[in-house]
This record gives structure tokens, C-alpha cells and sequence, in this order.
């Protein structure tokens, strides 16, 4: 994601997800040193950027914050070589890296600006915008969704207010996790609270081919949202010692996109997410499974045997898809796999989650003890203040001393000193 003309970019590139894993990491923003140039030779592909011919983007335009211009030298200039010698040494001037500037903030601007929104930090809209492309989107999961976030939904986002809200607000959100001084004109929670509410403006109305891929963006957004919503971060502040009627934002959010995934599915519509996660469920549905992969102390904890399903026990799917996930390195690359935990919440387990049903709670600190190991920003806190909650809630309320005896892994992960030694 990084040319300045977004509202005009091709989002049909054809790289591939694969291709741009190691261009687009958190220093890929960075030219790379200046060194004594040495003439090679090369073969000309007149595909890419007639600047010097790569795509998606050259080192050129992303420097400058221009588009990227794909017409070939001879489409251009036909058979005028001076002239596509001159536009090969020719940069950007100042007057069009402005223009280019302020014709993303007027579109900014009239997106917001359709859905009822007067903006006066037009230019703070934009920096937002400029800084999710170029820094945030590389933060908010596996490469392939970082590639799909860049590619796809910022375009989209030029169209669709409730996404364009969302990306400003996670935009801003990572600028004050990064630099905990920065104070917004408009705050993070006003456009946060803009996405949410359109967003569920979208889903009260029909989810069809023209908006499902823009409402799968901003739940993605706000899934980012739950995690970072709560600045209270102790473990004794946490959902788990809250009233038993309060669930986790998490939970709602996820439960809300495996909704929405599967009324797309239901009517066949492909988005623009879906290689993301196909990619994630062909890890998850290819991996060999024995009852036996399960550990014996959970097998007896929540009585699985070799007739047990999803159908007749609800620890079932959320233990099998642990233990599976509990095969991978937690890590950033991993994001996509090891996040399909909570799209397997089914609501049997869920509602046990919700009811602080110990064996539930110790499944799911287990897989929060696997997302410890992952440098997410925007999940790292919550992953530990929630991992250390449930362990501090076992420990003093669970009567079974089974569970004690299986609160090491979780409690080692995420920092939590156990009264009771490991065994």
C-alpha cells in the first residue's frame, strides 16, 4: 500500500500475496542506502512502472507519493526516445506531490462527508490515512492480510465511510500505542464510534456482492478495536471479575464476522478475504488429528473419548482446534492459523466462556498463552491481561485440582506467579 493517489489505484495488480511477503515488512517503508552506482545489464520487462519498471510500486513514485504510472514507454511516447529518456530521469515535482496531496484529502473529506460527516482536520484525516498505508498495515497480521489490507481495502475505503472511519481510527490508535503523547484533534474513539455505528447501519440492510467486502474490512478493523478498547489492562480489571453478565467485546466481534462470513457463503459471493481465509482453513482442515493429540489430564478433565464430537461435548471443537494450533510457532507470520481459534467458538462453548465455566476458561487461556508468543501490538496487552485474569480467577476459585495442576503453561506465558508450585 504506499503511492499518495489511492482513489485512482489498479486494484486488479496482479501480485501475488506470496510476492510482496519480504517488500512489505515495518522497515520496508525505508530506502535502502545510497551506494556508488555500477552499470548492469537487464532485461527490460515493460511491464512495470515506466519510472524504472517494478511493480507494484517503484522506489521512485513510493518516495515521491505518486502513482505509479504502468503505461509502457511506447504506449506513451511511441517512438520518441528523448522523450522517455527525459521521463526516466525525471522526478516528481513539488507542485504535483501537493496536488496529488490535496486531491486525497478532498476525497477523504467526500466520503466522510456522505455519511453526515463535517470534517475540519481534513489534513489529520489524511496523515492517518498516509500512516495506515505505509506503517499500521504492516502490523495487523500475517503477510497475506497485510498484502490485502495495502492492495485492496484502502481503495475501498475511498468509497465506503464506515471502513474509511475505522481505518483512521486504527490508524491513530497505533500512532498513540507507538507515541503514548499524541493527542488528535479528533480522537481515535470518535471515529471508532462513526465505524460502529455505520457499520451496523450496513447490517441491518442487505449484505450482497456491492458491500460485503467492505464490512468484512471494518469488522476486521473493529475486531482490532475490541483488543485495544479498554485502557485498564490488569488482570483484576478484566471481563473474567466483571459482573457474570458481561462478556468480552472480543467475543461479540467474533461471533458478529462468523455471521457475516456465512451469510456471504450462503449466497456463493467471493471477497476479497477469502484467500486469507482459505489459507487459514486449509492449515486447519489438512492437519492430521488423533483423539490421542489431545493431552490424557484434558482428555479426563472434559471426558473426550473415542465416540466424543462437537455434537455431544462443547470442549470438543475448542480442543482439538488448540492442540492443533499448539503445533505452530507463535508468531506473526502464523497470525492468520493461530487466530481461527475464536472463529471455532461455537456458541455452546462460547456461552460457557460467557458463563466462566472452569474447564472452558483453561482452554481458552491456553490459546492465550500461545498468542502471547505473538508481537502483535494491538493484541499483546489483552492476550496477557486476559491470560493472567482466568489464571488468577482459577486459582482461587476452581474446586478441581486438575485444573491447578494445568494452569503451568498458561501462567509461565503470560508472567503470572501460581501460589500453587507446578507438579
Amino acid at each position: 500500500m504506499v503511492p499518495t493517489e489511492i482513489s485512482s489505484r489498479d486494484s486488479t495488480s496482479s501480485s501475488s500475496p506470496e510476492e510482496c511477503r519480504s517488500d512489505w515488512e515495518v522497515g520496508g517503508a525505508e530506502l535502502p542506502v545510497q551506494r556508488p552506482r555500477t552499470r548492469r545489464p537487464h532485461n527490460k520487462t515493460r511491464s512495470g512502472c515506466v519510472c524504472d519498471e517494478k511493480k507494484p510500486e517503484c522506489q521512485r513514485c513510493q518516495l515521491h507519493g505518486v502513482a505509479c504510472l504502468y503505461n509502457s514507454a511506447e504506449e506513451l511516447f511511441g517512438e520518441d526516445r528523448s522523450l522517455k529518456r527525459l521521463l526516466q530521469g525525471q522526478r516528481p515535482t513539488k507542485h504535483n506531490f501537493s496536488l496529488s496531496l490535496t486531491s486525497n484529502e478532498s476525497s477523504i473529506d467526500h466520503v466522510l462527508q456522505s455519511a453526515g460527516d463535517v470534517s475540519s482536520v481534513s489534513r489529520e484525516n489524511l496523515e492517518a490515512v498516509r500512516r495506515f498505508e505505509v506503517f499500521t498495515s504492516h502490523t495487523v497480521g500475517a503477510p497475506i492480510a497485510r498484502y490485502v489490507a495495502r492492495t485492496y481495502c484502502i481503495p475501498l475505503a475511498y468509497k465506503t465511510p464506515h471502513l474509511m472511519h475505522a481505518m483512521i481510527a486504527c490508524s491513530i490508535t497505533h500512532l498513540q500505542h507507538v507515541v503514548p503523547s499524541y493527542r488528535p484533534r479528533a480522537p481515535a474513539e470518535y471515529h471508532w464510534n462513526r465505524a460502529i455505528s455505520l457499520f451496523t447501519e450496513q447490517l441491518n440492510g442487505p449484505i450482497d456482492s456491492s458491500n460485503i467486502d467492505a464490512i468484512i474490512s471494518t469488522c476486521m478493523l473493529l475486531a482490532i478495536h475490541s483488543f485495544t478498547s479498554s485502557n485498564d489492562t490488569s488482570s483484576g480489571a478484566t471481563w473474567v471479575f466483571s459482573p457474570p453478565d458481561t462478556a468480552a467485546n472480543w467475543l461479540y466481534v467474533a461471533g458478529g464476522l462468523h455471521a457475516v462470513l456465512g451469510k456471504s457463503g450462503a449466497h456463493g459471493q467471493r471477497t476479497i478475504w477469502d484467500p486469507v481465509f482459505e489459507h487459514s482453513e486449509n492449515y486447519f482442515n489438512n492437519s492430521t488429528f488423533d483423539i490421542q493429540d489431545i493431552p490424557p489430564a484434558f482428555r479426563e478433565l472434559c471426558d473426550i473419548d473415542k465416540s466424543t464430537d462437537s455434537s455431544n461435548n462443547p470442549y470438543y471443537t475448542p480442543l482439538r482446534t488448540l492442540f492443533i494450533l499448539m503445533r505452530l510457532e507463535p508468531s506473526g507470520a502464523n497470525f492468520a492459523k493461530l487466530v481461527i481459534f475464536v472463529g471455532q467458538m461455537l456458541s455452546g462453548y462460547r456461552d460457557l466462556v460467557q458463563g466462566r465455566d472452569h474447564r472452558a476458561l483453561l482452554i481458552l487461556a491456553y490459546w492465550f498463552g500461545l498468542m502471547c508468543g505473538v508481537d502483535q501490538w494491538w493484541i499483546q496487552d489483552r492476550v496477557r491481561s486476559e491470560c493472567r485474569a482466568i489464571c488468577k480467577y482459577l486459582e482461587r476459585s476452581a474446586a478441581d485440582p486438575r485444573i491447578i495442576q494445568l494452569l503451568d503453561f498458561p501462567a509461565l506465558a503470560c508472567g503470572y506467579v501460581l501460589n500453587t508450585p507446578f507438579t
